[in-house]
């Protein structure tokens, strides 16, 4: 190893800058398109089913509430 550094110095960084920007360059798209699929899930939601608006009078009248006492 230490033969072809001293041989070809130019060569062997080039090449190892050239490795380094394509693991960058892999780690970069990966983590876009983990990024943009996790925001597509949290923006569709769920379809859950809604829950009926309603209120129940007959429940509130047997609360008895009778307001503040004085």
């Amino acid at each position: 190893m230490k033969k072809i550094f001293k041989k070809h110095p130019e060569f062997v960084l080039v090449s190892l800058a050239a490795f380094f920007l394509l693991v960058l360059a892999i780690y970069f798209f990966w983590g876009i398109t983990t990024m943009v699929s996790t925001l597509n899930k949290a923006i569709a939601g769920s379809k859950a089913e809604e829950a009926a608006v309603g209120f129940d009078l007959k429940g509130a009248a047997g609360l008895n509430l009778k307001g503040p006492s004085k």
